[in-house]
């Protein structure tokens, strides 16, 4: 393969380690997956007004990592608080007060998209500032209650001796053909169920539901094993063939129940009822929300599995390096960027210096892709030391860490500077070098000699501590960079047609 080939191919490589959380942004715009991982909203009251929050999925996803159990992350400030909310794989529908139009009353649905950033922990939102329009809901009356099921949006909605079920597919709003329920039921409830949905009324002969599965199905009876938790919950969402609720404990809080056909089992409690509780189904976490003190969003996780607890507090949300780390680094860079300045333009004091025998000058892509190589190997050694992954350094995420995880960056450098100068001097190589068939000897005619390790530090300081002095290496005339020329160096390949020594 010739070597402009393989500039071309690193190309490609940077292009799609820097943009290929980019293109897979763009890909996400699709059709919603409802089997993809969990994401849940939910809109908390503070100071300001309605803050919209977003409960990143805690399981895996294309594009992005789990979030850390607590995550939780403000999205936007909403002019009016929406009447419900829904959540279709990682779309938000949101509905809000009705309004008239020329066809009659409706009620306004808006929505907006989480989309990964790139960066485990890191989301964002399209479209930016905005919310989409969707077709709006044709009917004022007082929205029961709202869920996603089977990749489509149901809502039950109750008027003046009328109740009324809503599917939303990609031809809008379509007008759902009911079970038996009372035009006047004492309790009214829509959850999600399996592939469908559950709709249960209530009146003074008892509790009566059915549920519906696909497009096709047809309504069926059925029988949850108590229906007490069921509607003394002040909140509740479906899970699988079951429903999770939120009813009121005896001596205050809340008690989580889990319901089902074939039973009811209390998972847990908790203390404070204020919280504001979304279900994650994917991993099966029910997460309570409320607005903290000094503006941090307080929240407790509880597995809908297992009743455990598994996070219960305040979680920073992923944001970027303190400010003074920040500026440390911008001085780093400043200092950095002046001294390769200065040795560039600073004019070279070698007069003279020749090619070992049997050797060539390395060109300018061999060399490039030795040094891709090593710096991989660095990164991957020293990355773990910092809680990190090679990728994370290699594409500088880290500086976005909250931890000091940016500290990787100048290890690698440091680490790679020592590290690469002790081969050179032992060997003559480094990994990347042996790969790719390069060498680096005194630049001198006649029989190679390795250059000592004071000259090697020297040469890889200028490599590795003031990287854009080694690029220019790709346009100097004679392939060397002011570290090779102060060190006295000179890095080469085996010459075509001479002969290899055994030695």
């Amino acid at each position: 393969m010739k070597f402009s080939g393989m500039i071309r191919l690193v190309v490609w490589f940077a292009l799609v380690v820097w943009c290929g959380p980019a293109l897979a942004q763009v890909g996400s715009l699709g059709a919603a997956e409802e089997r993809g991982p969990s994401h849940g909203w939910v809109v908390l009251d503070s100071e300001r007004g309605a803050v919209l929050v977003h409960v990143p999925p805690r399981d895996a996803g294309a594009g992005h990592g789990p979030a850390e159990p607590g995550t939780a992350r403000r999205v936007r400030l909403l002019n009016e608080q929406p009447d419900a909310m829904v959540a279709v794989g990682d779309r938000l529908y949101l509905f809000f007060p009705h309004g008239a139009t020329a066809e009659g009353p409706v009620r306004r649905v808006l929505s907006l998209r989480a989309v990964p950033s790139g960066i485990d922990g890191l989301w964002s939102d399209v479209p930016r500032g905005l919310l989409d329009p969707v077709p709006s809901l044709p009917t004022a009356d007082r929205i029961v209650g709202a869920t996603a099921a089977g990749g489509w949006v149901w809502v039950l909605t109750r008027g003046p001796g009328v109740v009324g079920l809503w599917r939303l597919d990609q031809d809008g709003w379509t007008s759902m053909e009911l079970p038996p329920v009372p035009a006047e039921p004492v309790g009214l409830a829509l959850v999600g169920f399996g592939d469908g949905v559950l709709v249960a009324s209530r009146d003074d002969s008892g509790t009566a539901a059915w549920s519906i599965g696909g497009a096709d199905a047809a309504w069926e009876p059925i029988e949850l094993a108590d229906w007490a938790p069921f509607w003394e919950a002040r909140w509740r969402a479906g899970f699988g063939a079951g429903v999770v609720t939120l009813a009121p404990a005896v001596a205050g809080g809340s008690v989580v129940w889990s319901l089902s056909p074939g039973g009811s089992w209390r998972l847990g409690e908790m203390e404070d009822s204020a919280g504001v509780p979304v279900l994650l189904p994917s991993s099966g976490r029910l997460v309570v929300l409320r607005a903290g003190q000094d503006g941090t969003i307080e929240s407790r996780e509880l597995s809908v599995i297992t009743g455990r607890t598994v996070f219960d507090g305040a979680r920073a949300p992923p944001v970027a390096m303190p400010a003074n780390e920040f500026r440390l680094i911008v001085l780093v860079v400043l200092l950095t960027g002046a001294a390769a300045l200065f040795v560039i333009i600073r004019p070279g004091s070698e007069r003279s210096w020749g090619v070992p025998e049997g050797w060539a000058l390395a060109d300018p892509g061999r060399r490039l892709l030795a040094s891709i190589v090593d710096v991989l190997l660095v990164a991957w050694i020293v990355a773990p030391a910092f809680g990190v992954s090679a990728r994370q350094v290699i594409t500088l995420e880290v500086l976005i860490h909250p931890s000091e995880a940016w500290l990787a960056i100048p290890a690698t450098l440091v680490g790679g500077w020592v590290g690469m100068s002790v081969w050179e001097a032992l060997l003559g190589l480094t990994p990347g070098k042996a790969v790719l068939g390069v060498r680096v000897f005194r630049a001198r005619a006649g029989v190679p000699v390795r250059v000592t390790l004071f000259w090697c530090l020297v040469r890889n300081a200028v490599k590795w501590l003031l990287p854009p002095v080694a690029a220019a290496a790709m346009l100097d005339p004679q392939g060397r960079h002011r570290g090779d020329v102060t060190a006295g160096a000179v890095v080469v390949v085996r010459a075509r047609g001479a002969e290899v020594d055994p030695g």
